[in-house]
């Protein structure tokens, strides 16, 4: 019995032993993956911003278009109306998202690295979406504008 016992608790600390010896990623590789996440964020940011500009161009130009002196009916101004909304909030999606974002080294002081790389994949997740409001409102004003220059 007593040689039954030593053996299975010879074989318990043998798979323990071989449990633990899986390789635990370095600092460095931690490091990394938090950088090629902060990286990709920043990315989708870095595609989108440049276009505030035009936003606000759209937002102008077709909010010029609205009023009582404009010769649009009432239903035109109505669609540009709900356009002009649709850009005003996308651009402060992006606004309000920057305002939000915290940096990556204060991050690495205040969480542990799984903490950090949810946060990341999270603000990847709200940049997306922050970037296909922005492009849609785009094509949209865009689209409007031009059928009402044409008409």
């Amino acid at each position: 019995m007593k040689k039954m016992f030593f053996f299975l608790l010879l074989g318990v600390f043998a798979f323990s032993a071989c449990q633990s010896g899986e390789k635990q990623p370095t600092e460095e590789e931690l490091m990394a993956e938090q950088d090629q996440l902060w990286d990709e964020v920043m990315a989708a940011h870095d595609e989108v911003m440049p276009k505030m500009s035009e936003i606000k161009r759209l937002e102008r130009e077709l909010g010029a278009m609205i009023g009582e002196e404009s010769s649009l009916g009432a239903e035109a101004q109505e669609k540009v109306g709900q356009v002009v909304q649709q850009l005003a909030a996308a651009g402060e999606g992006m606004m309000s998202w920057m305002s939000q974002i915290r940096q990556l080294e204060p991050l690495r002081e205040e969480m542990e690295h799984d903490q950090i790389v949810e946060y990341l994949k999270g603000e990847k997740e709200k940049i997306t979406k922050v970037q296909a409001d922005m492009l849609k409102s785009i094509e949209d004003g865009t689209s409007l504008l031009t059928s009402l220059k044409e008409g």
